[in-house]
């Protein structure tokens, strides 16, 4: 999923008709960079706001395409927004191994300390049920669930648990919506911009 910004070369023409025709693509390509870099930092306050993903990690999953003399288009692209497993939404203090899924207690009073993992993604904090810290093949503290079914061994097999995905976040409506408000806003005001600075130049 990406935004693509586009211009209008006619209608910018007419409106610009003071300028020479060689500074009009130039104006352009100024202004559409200028929006699309605007536009991620937008974007990367308002996704880490709603998922509780890092500005950092945001922004370095919303890669950006600039506008060039060849192609006066600029982009703003979530394919490598993966999700990221729920063990990133933890207390850095429990983001160990059976610390969830820990016994307390003897005898019939015995318990588990949590009935799973308690994180706070998408900015709220909840405890997923059947959810426990365990260790991955890579070597990797991830939050896993037993999935329906059984092994051989009579344990249903692990399930790892994401929490959001900004690829999936920047396909929703509202993001969209987000989007396109901030990147005509910025626009508008970026193109003024460089048509001055463009005037400039040839007087």
């Amino acid at each position: 999923m990406e935004l693509s910004l586009k211009s209008d070369i006619k209608r910018l023409s007419y409106d610009l008709n003071k300028i020479k025709a060689s500074a009009i693509p130039k104006a352009t390509t100024q202004a559409l960079n200028k929006t699309v870099k605007g536009v991620q930092s937008d974007l990367t306050k308002m996704l880490s706001k709603v998922t509780g993903i890092g500005q950092r990690d945001v922004r370095s999953d919303l890669k950006i395409t600039k506008a060039n003399k060849v192609s006066q288009t600029a982009k703003v692209d979530s394919s490598e927004g993966r999700a990221k497993n729920l063990i990133n939404f933890v207390s850095k203090a429990y983001k160990k191994p059976n610390h969830f899924n820990a016994k307390l207690g003897k005898g019939k009073r015995r318990r588990y300390r949590a009935k799973g993992v308690t994180a706070n993604a998408w900015r709220s904090r909840k405890t997923y049920d059947g959810t426990f810290i365990g260790t991955g093949k890579n070597g990797a503290t991830l939050v896993f669930k037993r999935a329906s079914g059984t092994t051989r061994t009579g344990k249903g097999k692990l399930k790892s648990i994401s929490g959001p995905s900004i690829r999936q976040e920047f396909q929703r409506q509202y993001t969209k919506a987000f989007m396109q408000s901030k990147a005509r806003q910025r626009f508008s005001k970026e193109m003024a911009r460089a048509v001055k600075f463009q005037l400039s130049k040839i007087k």
